[in-house]
């Protein structure tokens, strides 16, 4: 239900995250996002008060970008809730369970908004903070496109010209920027740097095999 056709189940694994009590704490990033200044505060052990064992930033906190305490008791709730509830019962998926979940109770801290900007809002002067700059981790956002790009936003990953061609250069609501490309830029960067396109070689690779 939900999210989950455009999205995937994969969404809801994040929750695993909770059991891994190995960690003391783990600060965690989808693959569309990207880090551009220091993020130690998501890591600092202040950052949760007892009880809390979720950090995000803003009123609605987004599934992309969050700072998590792993707990046992906290995993079992999760399972718990779920298993009564459903997935099916949350629109927008996992981060729509995510803000249910923790929000209850006071069980979740509030980050500046500096980390979680919008790249669609780089170049806008009516978005902050994405206008000055000062954004720590930036998202490339899914949006229900209806169409053009199999259903979501363009990602740093797709082609350049299914975004200027098919979906006329407007990213989710906005109209691609001079700052907007530079941040995709700089995402590919980092991941040719991580390998991956060393990865990509090696699909296309099999893809002449086949």
């Amino acid at each position: 239900g939900g999210m989950v056709p455009a999205l995937g189940h994969g969404q809801w694994y994040k929750l695993l995250l909770w059991s891994m009590t190995e960690y003391d704490q783990i600060v965690y990033l989808d693959a569309d996002t990207i880090v551009t200044s220091n993020v130690d505060e998501l890591l600092s052990p202040s950052l949760f008060p007892p009880g809390a064992h979720y950090a995000g930033a803003g009123d609605y906190s987004a599934g992309s970008v969050f700072s998590l305490r792993p707990s046992p008791q906290v995993y079992g709730r999760i399972l718990d809730t779920l298993g009564t509830r459903g997935e099916g019962s949350y629109l927008y998926g996992e981060q729509d369970f995510l803000n249910d979940f923790f929000r209850g109770g006071g069980r979740v801290t509030l980050v500046p908004e500096v980390y979680h900007c919008l790249a669609e809002d780089f170049g806008y002067e009516d978005r902050l903070p994405a206008a000055t700059g000062t954004c720590k981790v930036v998202e490339f956002a899914s949006c229900d496109r209806g169409g053009g790009n199999g259903g979501r936003g363009w990602k740093p990953w797709d082609e350049k010209g299914v975004l200027e061609d098919k979906l006329g250069g407007v990213v989710c609501r906005r109209r691609a920027t001079r700052m907007f490309w530079e941040l995709v830029e700089f995402w590919r960067e980092v991941w040719r740097k991580g390998g991956g396109e060393e990865e990509e070689e090696e699909e296309e690779k099999m893809k002449m095999v086949v």
